[in-house]
């Protein structure tokens, strides 16, 4: 997109930013939190303090380093950061940290440094300003750091990312560009100076003021300088706001944004978007998520721009019900819950769409459907692992049958089952499963497969009160070898086998460790499991009997996870 005339464009140093006389800079609540972790935080340090001379008393000789665009608005009292605070508050806060610093020493020189922190009010009634001023979250934690640096370490600040930002600032300030200049040298208050001309002076950015907020937004869009990358989530925000900027429904807008990443949460924004799309418009890969939203945005009007957000974050209400179904407002009944949780066991995530779509469109079948994803996930992608493009595809399929108001029932199978497989290949493949790593989801295999034998006396309440045993160790002793016919090597393989897998309590696992079989049987016996009840009955445990469970347990196998569903 070309910056038109309309557009003011300056290469500014951040004395030019931030000094005196400046504006104070506003981020606004839409805009995520501060974001940088110590990788983003190390890499500026080292950008602007590595190539320091610090022997040389000539800071015009430093090469000047460029810090990217920073976007804003012209507001009335402020201007609007619409692209850019994570620079400008990581050099804030460095900048308060070598304010402390130069007070330590005593330096007359550490006043020159408030004016790019605080903008003083020259009214009696008016309090003075913090010269950058976050969003809600930030703004306390944020204002506490310029005040005071040594704060970072405080209770209060300790998930706040910006006291870590503090912290790594502090610790390379101190640790590495300091101790390099006293090896130099150079005394500690020179060297504080050299760091500060080097930030103030020979640190420029290109500040791009909009003549609104509109203007700005559309600007953003095309905008991916220093900061972390911009995802599919913060373009789609940015263009839903865009929108409603132009009818004055942006504070609607806003809330209703923000609601939606309380309720799916901020790391599982981009793929509920695209579980969104996928469930009610078509299927689409990650990568192109951005593009068909932008599509889409781009025919409505303000208001209708606004109507798709609202839509967005009753459908969020619908996914928090998905991915939290235990929550006492979700409203799916013991059986759908119970269900629903599995799936989140197994991290089954390609199947939401669907579920979605049911939730949205037809709720008294969510179990049907729930059950269908949980058989499709173990015989299609935990036990079998196949491709999950062509199944993304069918979930897709399945989804607009639902929102089209199509026979669930029968379209579930219709659009599933070739994912299913055939009982004698799951069953196969069952039988042929090697475990290397005692996860939930084999554990919660081992449950529903236990739940099918038990006689309903003893329940396990779920894959965390119980843990995986080898019935053969995995590091078996001399004697366990003898006691089951098996060389090491034979060993090694044999006890990855699921036949050879059980469950147990927690102080049972600690009481059986490595034992031989025969040790282990009475425990088995004591055990109030089923699945250990048909392990005791045996008088031995080596090839044939892991080989004959394995067979065992693939039949059963067919019959918990049936297909169709029942």
């Amino acid at each position: 997109m070309a910056v038109t005339q309309s557009y003011s464009v300056d290469n500014k140093t951040v004395s030019e930013m931030l000094g005196s006389g400046s504006l104070v800079y506003s981020i606004p609540d839409f805009q995520r939190k501060y974001a940088w972790t110590n990788k983003e935080v190390g890499e500026l340090l080292y950008d602007l303090f590595d190539d320091v001379d610090w022997t040389s008393d000539e800071p015009e000789d430093i090469l000047p380093h460029f810090l990217g665009s920073i976007v804003v608005a012209n507001s009335e009292k402020s201007e609007l950061v619409l692209d850019g605070q994570q620079r400008l508050a990581t050099v804030s806060l460095l900048l308060a940290l070598l304010r402390l610093k130069l007070q330590e020493q005593s330096s007359t020189k550490a006043d020159i440094i408030n004016p790019f922190l605080v903008k003083i009010s020259t009214s009696l009634k008016e309090a003075d300003q913090i010269k950058l001023k976050l969003q809600a979250e930030d703004a306390e934690a944020y204002s506490s750091l310029i005040r005071n640096p040594s704060s970072a370490k405080a209770p209060e600040l300790k998930s706040s990312l910006l006291a870590r930002a503090m912290q790594k600032i502090t610790a390379d300030v101190e640790d590495k560009y300091l101790c390099a200049a006293r090896e130099a040298g150079t005394s500690i208050e020179e060297a504080l100076l050299l760091m500060l001309d080097r930030v103030i002076n020979q640190t420029t950015f290109v500040k791009i003021v909009a003549p609104s907020e509109s203007d700005a937004f559309r600007l953003f869009e095309t905008l991916n300088d220093r900061g972390l990358a911009l995802n599919a989530a913060d373009l789609v925000k940015n263009k839903i706001l865009a929108k409603c900027s132009e009818s004055k429904n942006l504070d609607e807008a806003v809330e209703a944004w923000r609601n939606i990443v309380e309720l799916v949460g901020e790391d599982e924004i981009v793929n509920f978007l695209r579980y969104y799309w996928i469930a009610f418009h078509g299927n689409v890969r990650k990568k192109d998520l951005y593009k068909v939203f932008e599509g889409h945005l781009g025919k409505l009007a303000g208001q209708q721009a606004l109507n798709f957000t609202k839509n967005l974050r009753r459908t969020a209400r619908d996914y928090a019900k998905i991915v939290n179904p235990g929550h006492e407002k979700s409203g799916w009944n013991a059986e759908t819950r119970t269900v629903l949780e599995r799936l989140l066991m197994y991290a089954a995530k390609a199947c939401r769409p669907v579920l979605l779509a049911c939730a949205n469109r037809k709720p008294s079948c969510m179990l049907i459907v729930a059950k269908a994803c949980e058989s499709i996930t173990v015989r299609h992608s935990v036990v079998s692992d196949l491709s999950s493009n062509e199944l993304e595809k069918s979930y897709a399929k399945l989804a607009r049958s639902i929102v089209e108001d199509q026979d669930v029932a029968e379209a579930v199978v219709r659009e599933l089952s070739k994912h299913a497989l055939k009982d004698e290949d799951f069953a196969r493949n069952f039988s042929n499963l090697r475990i290397s790593s005692k996860t939930n989801v084999w554990r919660q295999v081992l449950i529903q497969l236990n739940s099918k034998i038990s006689t309903g006396e003893t329940t396990i309440r779920d894959a965390m009160s119980v843990h995986m045993e080898h019935i053969l160790p995995r590091n078996p002793s001399k004697r366990a070898l003898e006691e089951a016919f098996l060389d090491k090597e034979s060993a090694d393989e044999l006890s990855r086998m699921i036949g050879n897998l059980t469950l147990i309590s927690g102080t049972m696992n600690r009481s059986m460790s490595n034992r031989e079989f025969l040790a282990k049987r009475p425990d088995f016996e004591a055990s109030e499991i089923a699945l250990n009840k048909e392990i005791a009955q045996k008088s031995s445990w080596g090839r044939k009997e892991i080989l004959e469970r394995n067979e065992r347990l693939g039949q059963l196998a067919i019959e918990v996870w049936s297909w169709p569903v029942s």
